[in-house]
């Protein structure tokens, strides 16, 4: 039987590779790293002690979640094929290879990331060290984003070229384009917030201790030579780290979408922390003065924000941040994606539950474009939701829309559950959240069009099934 650390060391190498090969928008890198990652997971299937069609059957049914996920996935992919076959018109294989592909990718990928915890999953600590690995992907690519931003020559490192070189004062390598860097490390920064703020409570609840247990004048040395807080002063500095740098990225990528996804996302955690307060990690039942909350959540963003940013201003980088601001609250005319919106939206009535066919929005855009659009050329509507609804109709969105229902129905319960750790309940909102922030980025991009953001959501999607079904047990 294959070890699971094994399998989990190449499966990161893989998806390291991938990233840093352009986000693996080259066919060769993308099709070899799905290749290998559906390698991977027969390695996974067929080494196992269990049957080949029991231990599959477990990964596609082991919960209602999973049994949920398995029936949406199915009736997309057999939709897509009969919509390919005999709903498209002018159907363009490539165009269809292009979807399976990209929605291939993320099922296996989330596949692996269930395998990879298989049964581990009912261990406290093992949920909690879920995100480290991509607490260390976030640091590199925020490295490299920085480094390249700080001096840009047109090359990834000066040695990988893109198709098309050029120079950007905006962040945005290992991606060629700055908006998927942001959308990329922003459900990664919000899963490093995720920890930075757990280690802090469990810093915080290892001090308490230590502070009513002694009462000595040699109390701060007594404390810094304590093992337990010496780990978690070290842990908490590295998820701190790992804020910082993505935090620090995401502002210099100047990316618009990145933006106000990640204002809406720090909104609703100022809602659900400081004025409901029904997932603060409290042992008591009394009342919390100002004092306290002051000193939970809200006040842990809003100072890192602030620093921040106060950083940016005093630095390098103000001046574009500044501009790029100034460009949008000074613009007088719809902005171009917002037109595309608009075009394409006034044609869904048309064909509201097949759609006009795959591949054709973009036969549509040339058909249908106005004068102030001519020398646009898009390729993607820069819109996924809506592309996919105007290309293959309600019968496409409503498998995904039923599902994504059912599993934030289900994690609003165990977020309401005060059975459950308040820890586990942590991880759950921001897992959720994590989802969420890639699926709105998907609003303003063709962000799955990306694999490793593809790869990135199958990742995601997991941990929160897998943390999910961890609170039911």
């Amino acid at each position: 039987m294959t070890r699971l650390p094994y399998l989990a060391l190449i499966f990161w190498i893989l998806f390291i590779i991938q990233t840093l090969a352009f986000g693996g928008v080259h066919t060769l890198i993308f099709g070899a790293t799905l290749l290998g990652f559906a390698a991977l997971l027969f390695t996974f299937l067929f080494t196992r002690t269990s049957p080949f069609f029991s231990t599959l059957n477990s990964l596609l049914h082991y919960s209602p979640l999973r049994s949920a996920t398995t029936k949406s996935f199915l009736f997309f992919s057999l939709y897509l094929t009969f919509h390919s076959l005999f709903l498209s018109e002018h159907s363009s294989w490539q165009t269809f290879l292009s979807y399976l592909s990209s929605f291939f990718l993320f099922w296996v990928v989330y596949l692996l990331t269930l395998s990879l915890s298989e049964g581990r999953n009912k261990d406290k600590t093992f949920i909690v060290k879920l995100d480290y690995p991509l607490l260390l992907l976030a640091i590199g690519v925020s490295l490299i984003g920085l480094s390249h931003a700080l001096s840009d020559s047109g090359a990834l490192f000066g040695v990988l070229f893109p198709e098309h070189i050029f120079r950007s004062p905006r962040a945005r390598w290992p991606f060629v384009n700055a908006n998927h860097l942001g959308h990329f490390l922003l459900p990664l920064f919000l899963l490093a917030l995720s920890g930075m703020l757990l280690r802090m409570t469990l810093l915080e609840q290892n001090l308490t201790s230590q502070n009513s247990s002694k009462k000595t004048r040699f109390l701060l040395r007594d404390t810094l030579h304590r093992r337990d807080i010496l780990h978690a002063l070290r842990s908490f500095f590295l998820w701190s780290c790992g804020v910082f740098l993505t935090l620090l990225t995401i502002s210099l990528t100047l990316s618009r979408s990145t933006w106000f996804i990640l204002l809406l996302c720090l909104f609703v955690l100022l809602l659900v922390y400081f004025v409901r307060e029904k997932f603060v990690d409290c042992h008591t039942s009394q009342r919390r003065s100002f004092t306290q909350k002051m000193r939970s959540l809200p006040s842990a963003i809003l100072c890192i924000i602030a620093i921040i940013f106060l950083f940016l201003l005093w630095g390098k980088g103000s001046e574009n941040i500044v501009s790029r601001v100034n460009q949008t609250l000074s613009s007088t005319h719809e902005h171009i994606r917002f037109q595309l919106y608009s075009m394409t939206l006034e044609q869904l009535p048309h064909a509201p539950f097949f759609g006009a066919g795959i591949g054709e929005w973009e036969t549509f855009f040339y058909k249908a474009r106005s004068t102030n659009l001519l020398g646009f050329d898009p390729e993607y509507l820069h819109c996924d939701p809506i592309q996919l609804l105007f290309e293959c109709g309600l019968l496409a969105i409503a498998p995904f829309a039923f599902l994504g229902i059912f599993v934030i129905r289900n994690t609003l319960q165990q977020l309401t559950d005060k059975s459950i750790s308040p820890h586990i309940r942590h991880l759950l909102l921001f897992s959720l959240l994590a989802c969420l922030s890639l699926l709105g980025a998907s609003c303003f991009d063709f962000t799955f069009r990306i694999p490793s953001l593809a790869s990135l959501l199958g990742v995601l999607y997991g941990h929160l099934i897998i943390r999910l079904e961890h609170s039911n047990n």
